[in-house]
């Protein structure tokens, strides 16, 4: 009964800091004006475009000296990044030229696996997922382009 009073206990008191945590994190972002938090927006996307990069280049090498697959997805995650920081700054032609891009990366992907599937490192599930990745690439770019 003791064991349940304390864990009881604890469960409230960290219930209060998290909801405290929130509460004043939520007012900081509240007292922005909608102008700051855009700005703020585009700069964290910026900032995650840049940590994408890096993880990039880390993974090429680590591809290079073969300490990692070819089928990772960092390029993909970049040129993820790279469209939502296109649409948030209202780039349609950057957003298009990514889409390609993401396409590409997809295709790029698919290659890879197929080649490890041939030598049997990854499943007929993996190579479906990609493929069905590569297809939902397409759908987008085809959609962007009907915008347009």
């Amino acid at each position: 009964m003791k064991k349940v009073v304390i864990i009881l206990l604890f469960a409230a008191i960290g219930s209060g800091i998290f909801w405290y945590w929130q509460k004043q994190a939520g007012s900081r972002v509240e007292t922005l004006s909608s102008s700051e938090q855009a700005t703020a927006l585009v700069e964290k996307l910026k900032e995650l475009v840049a940590i994408r990069e890096r993880q990039l280049k880390t993974y090429q090498k680590m591809v290079e000296v073969g300490r990692a697959p070819s089928t990772g997805t960092p390029e993909i995650d970049l040129v993820e990044s790279k469209i939502e920081l296109a649409r948030e700054t209202r780039q349609k032609e950057v957003v298009l030229t990514e889409m390609h891009n993401l396409v590409a990366a997809y295709e790029r992907r698919l290659k890879a696996l197929l080649a490890a599937q041939e030598v049997g490192v990854v499943s007929s599930s993996d190579v479906d997922a990609a493929k069905a990745a590569l297809v939902e690439a397409e759908i987008r770019l085809l959609r962007e382009r009907i915008l347009r």
